[in-house]
């Protein structure tokens, strides 16, 4: 069965506003992501543009086009996730007033009562290794050891026989 990548029906074409490849346009928000401000970028220059490296390095191991596409999305849906983590991260304080340090802290009997439990040992090794300082999480860290791993990963994915 063929697959083929559409953009969503916008009611635009010829004659009712500019086409999607006369630039980027955003669309409401992305499926499974209410409330987030994450929205979908139909194609255009831009888009083209900005992804045509990541394609090409792709490309250039062998990869079936469906294979450099399908992780030319993993990469992408990697960053936009932690994007998304941002955004509701400022949501959930600016609704509830609570910085994420203060959040974590009014749930530490919780999160403690899990942890005496002994039903998550792995769980409770991790959460034990932070009980003096905690764990900051730092997003620069955390993308750039993502990235580190998802790139060696298609490094050492094997191409086309």
């Amino acid at each position: 069965m063929a697959r083929h990548v559409r953009p969503a029906s916008t009611g635009r074409g010829p004659g009712r506003g500019c086409s999607a490849l006369e630039g980027d346009r955003v669309l409401g928000p992305v499926d499974g992501l209410p409330g987030s401000r994450a929205a979908r970028v139909l194609g255009g220059r831009r888009l083209v543009e900005r992804d045509e490296g990541a394609l090409a390095a792709l490309d250039a191991r062998g990869f079936e086009p469906e294979t450099t596409f399908n992780l030319h999305l993993l990469l992408y849906t990697y960053v936009h996730g932690l994007a998304v983590h941002l955004e509701r991260g400022a949501q959930a304080e600016a609704a509830t007033g609570l910085t994420d340090d203060q959040w974590v802290d009014s749930r530490g009997a919780a999160f403690g009562a899990l942890v005496a439990s002994g039903r998550y040992p792995v769980f409770a090794k991790v959460l034990g290794s932070f009980a003096d300082d905690g764990c900051d999480l730092d997003l620069d860290v955390l993308l750039e050891l993502g990235l580190a791993v998802l790139l060696d990963g298609f490094a050492a994915f094997p191409g086309p026989a």
